[in-house]
């Protein structure tokens, strides 16, 4: 079992650095291309530390909204703010949201901090989603 989560996690590590190390400007998207479908938090990065593999994506996850609004799980927490979405550009915020303590382990409260702080999103692949800046780099499947 240890064996198959080392290779699950080199892969994603993998999928990291070619998406997010890509030269040049990440891809225009529409908002069309974001709303809809539950977003799944598979890899996270902060700035303070190496990216960690999400145990359980389901635990964090992004719905965009038609209207420019997010609503946002963060493990045991559920937050809601603006975003906007021009091209490359993107922002999310200010987030509104519970305050529970979800547990030493958990991504909560870096995960909306983080998504406070991006600054692009870019889709190199249908169904994978990037959102990165000012340290960050965050990966989402649907």
């Amino acid at each position: 079992m240890r064996a198959g989560f080392a290779a699950r996690l080199a892969a994603l590590v993998l999928w990291a650095v070619l998406g997010f190390g890509a030269c040049g400007p990440p891809d225009a998207l529409e908002k069309v291309d974001l709303v809809g479908p539950l977003w799944q938090l598979t890899l996270f990065q902060d700035g303070t530390s190496n990216p960690i593999a999400v145990p359980d994506p389901t635990r964090y996850t992004v719905r965009f909204g038609t209207d420019d609004r997010a609503a946002v799980m963060s493990d045991c927490n559920t937050c809601g703010g603006p975003y906007s979405l021009d091209g490359a550009s993107f922002r999310m915020g200010p987030l509104v949201c519970t305050r529970a303590f979800c547990g030493a382990a958990s991504l909560d409260p870096a995960f909306p901090s983080a998504l406070e702080k991006a600054r692009a999103v870019s889709m190199a692949v249908p169904g994978q989603l990037s959102i990165h800046g000012d340290g960050v780099t965050l990966a989402f499947t649907r």
